[in-house]
C-alpha cells in the first residue's frame, strides 16, 4: 500500500469512525430519552389509578351508608318481628330507602383499563404492588357481580308488589305485605353486601397505601 492509499484508507476510517460514534450517541441519547418517558408515563398510570381507587372507595362508602346498612336495618327489623307484631311507622322509617331501590353499583376501571393495554406494566418493579392492584380491581368486578345479581333479583320482585299493589301502596298493604319482605328475610342481601364492603375496603386502602408509597 502506498502513502497516497494510506491516507485515503486512513481518511475513510476517520469518517466511518465519526458516523459509528454519532449513531452510538443518537441511539444513547434515544434509549434514555425512551427510558425516561416510560419512567414519567408509568408514575402517571400508577397515580391515575390510585386517584380512580380513591374514588371507588368514595363510591362503595356512599352505598354502604345510604343501601347496605339501610338494608341491614330493615332486614333485621323484619326477621326480629313476626308479621302481626309490625309497625307500620317502623316499616315506613326503613322501607323507602332499601325496598325500593334495586342499588346496583357502578366502579370505576377507565385507568388500570387504560394501564393494562399500554405496554408500561412489565415496567413496574414492585411485583408486589402490581399483584395488589390487579387483586383490588379483580374483588371490584366480584362485588359488582354480586350487587348486580341482587339488583336485578329486587327489580323483578319490586316490579311484582307494584302490580299487586300501586305504585304508592295503601298503609294497610304496606303493613300487611311489607315489600320485598320474602327477599329480606329468606335471601342474606343485605348481610351479603355488607360482608362485600367489609372485606374490599382493606384491599382498597392497602392497594392506595402502596401506590402512595410508590411515588
Amino acid at each position: 500500500m502506498n502513502k497516497t492509499s494510506f491516507e485515503k484508507f486512513g481518511k475513510y476510517l476517520r469518517e466511518v469512525s465519526v458516523v459509528v460514534i454519532g449513531v452510538a450517541i443518537t441511539l444513547s441519547v434515544s434509549y434514555w430519552l425512551t427510558g425516561r418517558n416510560d419512567k414519567r408515563d408509568t408514575a402517571l398510570y400508577l397515580s391515575a389509578i390510585k386517584l380512580e381507587l380513591e374514588e371507588n372507595k368514595k363510591i362503595f362508602d356512599h352505598t354502604n351508608q345510604s343501601v347496605i346498612q339501610p338494608g341491614l336495618k330493615y332486614a333485621n327489623y323484619l326477621k326480629t318481628h313476626d308479621k302481626k307484631s309490625l309497625n307500620l311507622d317502623s316499616l315506613k322509617l326503613y322501607y323507602p330507602q332499601t325496598a325500593y331501590e334495586a342499588s346496583p353499583i357502578t366502579f370505576k376501571t377507565n385507568a388500570f383499563d387504560m394501564f393494562k393495554t399500554s405496554g408500561n406494566m412489565r415496567l413496574v418493579s414492585d411485583k408486589e404492588l402490581l399483584l395488589s392492584i390487579w387483586d383490588t380491581y379483580s374483588l371490584l368486578v366480584e362485588i359488582k357481580g354480586v350487587f348486580d345479581y341482587f339488583s336485578d333479583i329486587k327489580l323483578e320482585e319490586m316490579k311484582k308488589y307494584f302490580t299487586t299493589y300501586g305504585q304508592i301502596p295503601s298503609d294497610k298493604d304496606v303493613l300487611n305485605h311489607p315489600p320485598l319482605y320474602d327477599v329480606y328475610v329468606d335471601m342474606p342481601i343485605s348481610f351479603i353486601q355488607s360482608r362485600s364492603y367489609e372485606s374490599a375496603v382493606p384491599s382498597l386502602e392497602k392497594t392506595i397505601s402502596m401506590l402512595e408509597q410508590a411515588k
